[in-house]
């Protein structure tokens, strides 16, 4: 079962790339399938929002950026 996420929350895609803070997670109303709406800066500065599925994602330390990023997740091959 995917995690669930709240608002404020800071996760990660697993696959790697920046910490993202959730602004807000649900269910579609049209079509019942789980979301997390997603904000975050780009290396130039400029902010950035997308949807994604909460199976993608993982939730993440806030320290601010001072401290070491998540460990690697490995694939899982069935």
């Amino acid at each position: 079962m995917a995690e669930e996420f709240k608002p404020g929350d800071v996760v990660q895609l697993k696959s790697g790339g920046p910490k993202m803070t959730v602004q807000s997670a649900g269910e579609s109303a049209m079509t019942g399938i789980p979301f997390a709406y997603c904000s975050w800066f780009d290396k130039a500065g400029n902010r950035k929002t997308e949807e994604f599925a909460p199976a993608s994602l993982v939730k993440v330390g806030d320290d601010g950026g001072k401290g070491s990023d998540p460990e690697p997740v490995k694939p899982e091959y069935f």
